[in-house]
């Protein structure tokens, strides 16, 4: 799941929890969006949101109030999709998974950003950005720590990321360096920072890997090293930004 979007979604836990109703078929997703994550955003008026079900097909539609307010029914019970859009925004997207009740989301959690954004954060990571193009999720992997303000938690220096593709093919991330500068080539992990960007993915369905420990090297079972991950879905679009504040990983003994 996208945990920028997490209040709004049902952890599989709930659902096991309340049972399987065959009968619900949709639920409710009210919300606010805004034009940045956390508490830090102002709301955005004439957000066009568009839902897709678990086989990524087109479900619902909504659009924002002068306020930034939306209501849309979604699929229930299944894997959710997210896509926003509107003048002067970057195609902005979320994944999660729906359950079988009415979801408000909390404020911050949906985000839509500029349409120089992409543009802005590959020039943040240097050369190791590209040309630039293509699809991007970025973010800031932080722990999770319920009961705690999203951007008051701590961020993660020593965790990884790679995208995949349907085919399977990894796309590493790039990273900063401890001053929030293009980080050198032989750095594979986050740093003081906890940001990362993974440029020129296709649209498409990809796999999100978070993790952190000790990396495997190239070759190396991954279970022969103490490590963590964490998985997260994202349907990419054309030119698409898939922003990840907070990207979540579990504190771990």
């Amino acid at each position: 799941m996208n945990l920028s979007a997490r209040s709004l979604l049902c952890l599989p836990v709930l659902l096991a929890a309340a049972g399987c109703n065959p009968g619900i078929e949709t639920v409710l997703l009210t919300g606010v969006v805004n034009d940045a994550p956390y508490d830090e955003g102002l709301p955005l008026a004439d957000v066009e949101i568009a839902t897709l079900d678990g086989n990524l097909e087109p479900f619902s539609e909504a659009t924002t109030d002068a306020s930034g307010a939306f209501s849309v029914e979604i699929a229930a019970a299944q894997d959710l999709f997210l896509e926003l859009n509107g003048a002067g925004l970057a195609p902005t997207i979320f994944a999660g998974e729906a359950g079988i009740f009415d979801l408000q989301v909390e404020e911050g959690s949906l985000y839509a950003l500029p349409e120089d954004y992409p543009a802005a954060v590959a020039e943040a990571f240097g050369d190791c950005a590209g040309d630039g193009t293509g699809g991007v999720v970025e973010g800031e992997v932080r722990v999770y720590m319920p009961g705690e303000e999203d951007d008051d938690v701590s961020l993660v220096g020593t965790a990884w990321v790679i995208a995949y593709n349907e085919a399977g093919e990894g796309f590493e991330a790039c990273y900063l360096d401890e001053d929030g500068e293009p980080a050198p080539d032989d750095q594979e992990q986050t740093n003081a920072t906890g940001r990362f960007a993974v440029f020129g993915l296709e649209p498409g369905a990809h796999i999100l890997e978070v993790a952190y420990g000790d990396r495997p090297a190239s070759g190396q079972d991954p279970s022969s090293t103490e490590a963590w991950y964490w998985y997260y879905k994202v349907n990419m679009v054309a030119d698409g930004l898939a922003p990840f504040y907070p990207a979540w990983v579990e504190f771990t003994d």
